[in-house]
Parts: structure tokens; C-alpha cells; sequence
């Protein structure tokens, strides 16, 4: 993960809740982690894949948050010539 990521995700839900980086892990509030890594997933059951992305959530209502954040930092932006 990097900080272009977290801007993205800062910019489309940072008044919602809360994103920071913390090494390579992308720490949405309290719902969980997202992180490109797979061998920074630390649960046996809690986690996923989307898009090319890992997350590990701390309750299963919050999956659909990570992957509305992974959704946010994974678009790519439109280049007008």
C-alpha cells in the first residue's frame, strides 16, 4: 500500500471514517485492514480478497466497507488527451 492509495481513500470517505497507513497496511476505522500483501493477513477466518487486494475485518458487517474503500483506491482515473 501506498500513500497515493490512502489519498484516494481519504478523499472519496475520509469524512465517514477514519484511513491511515501504517506500514504496508491501509487501517479503515475499526472495521479492519486492507493490504497487497497476502502474507500480512494474521486471521484464520476473517479475511478476503477483491480485486486484487487482502483484507482482514474485526466483524463480518464491515466487509462491505473494505471493499468500498479497495473499490475507491483501485479505480483508475481517466486520462484526457
Amino acid at each position: 500500500m501506498n500513500t497515493e492509495q490512502l489519498e484516494k481513500a481519504k478523499k472519496t470517505y475520509g469524512y465517514a471514517m477514519t484511513i491511515t497507513l501504517k506500514g504496508n497496511k491501509l487501517l479503515v476505522a475499526k472495521d479492519g485492514y486492507i493490504t497487497d500483501n497476502q502474507t500480512d493477513i494474521t486471521a484464520k477466518k476473517k479475511f478476503g480478497e477483491f480485486n486484487g487486494f487482502f483484507y482482514q475485518f474485526t466483524k463480518k458487517g464491515y466487509i462491505n466497507e473494505l471493499i468500498a474503500v479497495i473499490k475507491a483506491i483501485s479505480e483508475v482515473e481517466a486520462v484526457i488527451a
